[in-house]
This record gives structure tokens, C-alpha cells and sequence, in this order.
């Protein structure tokens, strides 16, 4: 198997990982601020004796802000996959045409 051979073999592999990763920050992300909302609004209720009322209200605070952020993390995510592609080391670039028009004419006007 040549280089160039294990190269395109290992590109969907690294790209299937890249997504995996990206779900599971976007995932574990709205989990940690589910949680740090409901343990900051348990620690209201206790200093202020209002159980349960800031442990609901910022649990759902916290998974609101979850779920946002894992909604700005998939509309990157997509928009990065329309984007083209960076050119690669190897890959030379486009010609780019020449649109001026020489009339032979020195003149100016």
C-alpha cells in the first residue's frame, strides 16, 4: 500500500472522528451547563431558603443556554462544510485569466 493509498484511506476515518468530537463537546457542553445552572440554583435555595424555585429556574436556564449553544455549534459546523476546502501542499494553483485587452494603441484618453 503506498503512502498516497493509506492517505485516502485515513481521511474518512480522521473526518468521522472530527464529527464524533464535535457532537460530544456540543453534548457534553449543554450537560455542564445544565448542570452548573442547577447546582448554582441549588446553592440559591439554600442561602435564601426558596427550595426549589432557583434550582428549576436555572436547571432550565442552563439546558436553554445547552441547547443554544449546540445549535450555534451545528450551523458552524455546516457552514465550514460548504466552505471550499483549503488547497493541499501538492495541489497547484488555478491559472487566473488575464481579462485586459491589449489594442496596440499608446494612445490615452
Amino acid at each position: 500500500m503506498t503512502r498516497k493509498d493509506a492517505d485516502q484511506e485515513s481521511q474518512p476515518r480522521s473526518e468521522m472522528f472530527k464529527a464524533v468530537a464535535a457532537a460530544s463537546d456540543a453534548v457534553l457542553g449543554a450537560a455542564v451547563l445544565t448542570g452548573l445552572g442547577a447546582w448554582g440554583g441549588l446553592y440559591l435555595d439554600e442561602k435564601l431558603n426558596a427550595s426549589p424555585w432557583f434550582a428549576v429556574s436555572l436547571g432550565l436556564l442552563g439546558a436553554g443556554l445547552g441547547l443554544a449553544r449546540m445549535v450555534k455549534k451545528a450551523l458552524d459546523a455546516e457552514k465550514a462544510d460548504e466552505q471550499p476546502k483549503s488547497r493541499k501542499a501538492g495541489d497547484k494553483p488555478r491559472a487566473v485569466p488575464d481579462n485586459s485587452q491589449e489594442s496596440g494603441s499608446d494612445s490615452i484618453l
